[in-house]
């Protein structure tokens, strides 16, 4: 075993890997594994789109971490790797993972587990965590002192990377635990026919057609529903343009109100002073007034 990629729990060993080369000799040591652990971390604080900010990978007796943001990194054979359909890739909790994977690096996991969704199988909780898992099936407390560390910044420190490769490398366990269980009770194809579900693409498309169900409706007429659709349309597609956040773009409740004023809206900003504080509260908001005001007419 290269003792670049060790990765036994505890152990001091836990490289973050910033070069292309030494990308390819840690894949390339995965090679005949039945499974890998993955697990990545990320950023979702002023951008539309997740940014990835690690990955962190456990075969069965290694584990590292990936930067995806190491200037001149070759990601593809970690692509390849996930792209896999040989190697099982185990993620806990895996449709943000999988979300901001195939956002930021543009390939779709293939042959995926999901331990959550095997946990809730086997009557372990609906949306068991990923630390309440591991001590309910290892007695292992997480370490969780690091969870809201900005995973942006470099160089990562000690703890941190510590921390995200606990993950993955416990993550073996939980699977292994997990998937006897699974053998045993018969539920295999039940897990497989559910997890499959988490690789549909249209899961992650964001489909601004369909962006006003999560705005909420309650009390509205059907011509404000209809109203409300069109700007809920808008505003997520301004959003993926220009990579903000959707409420910044506007919020919900200024979207409401202005679905229910429609053609009144121009003339009742002029007037309405709750309206005119929903606008100056969000700066950005008013760079698109123009296009509110178009959108009602």
């Amino acid at each position: 075993m290269d003792p670049r990629f060790r990765g036994d729990a505890g152990e001091g060993l836990m490289p973050v890997i910033t070069d292309s080369k030494v990308l390819k000799d840690a894949i390339a040591a995965l090679k005949g594994a039945d499974f890998v652990a993955i697990d990545t971390e990320f950023a979702r604080r002023n951008t539309y789109y997740a940014k990835l900010c690690l990955v962190q990978v456990a075969g069965a007796g290694q584990a590292f971490a990936v930067d995806p943001l190491a200037p001149g990194l070759n990601m593809k054979p970690l692509l390849k790797l996930l792209k896999s359909r040989k190697i099982l890739k185990v993620f806990h909790s895996a449709r943000e993972d999988v979300e901001v994977i195939y956002h930021s690096l543009g390939v779709m996991p293939k042959s995926l587990f999901d331990t959550q969704i095997a946990a809730s199988l086997l009557g372990y909780g609906a949306a068991v965590s990923y630390a309440g898992l591991l001590e309910t099936l290892t007695g292992l407390a997480l370490d969780k002192t690091q969870r809201y560390s900005d995973w942006r910044k470099r160089p990562l420190r000690p703890e941190q990377i510590e921390y995200a490769l606990a993950d993955v490398i416990h993550l073996r366990e939980i699977y292994a635990i997990l998937s006897r269980e699974l053998q045993v009770k018969n539920l295999n194809k039940t897990a497989k026919l559910t997890m499959k579900k988490l690789l549909e693409r249209k899961r992650y498309a964001n489909n601004p057609k369909l962006a006003w169900e999560k705005i909420g409706s309650r009390s509205m007429s059907d011509t404000e529903i209809k109203r409300l659709k069109k700007l809920g349309a808008w505003r997520e597609k301004k959003a993926q343009e220009i990579d903000i956040p959707r409420q910044w773009v506007v919020k919900d409740i200024l979207l409401r109100k202005i679905a229910r004023l429609g053609k009144n809206f121009p003339e009742m900003l002029e007037r309405d002073k709750e309206l005119q504080s929903l606008f100056r509260e969000n700066k950005v908001s008013r760079r698109f007034l123009d296009e509110l005001e178009e959108l009602m007419q």
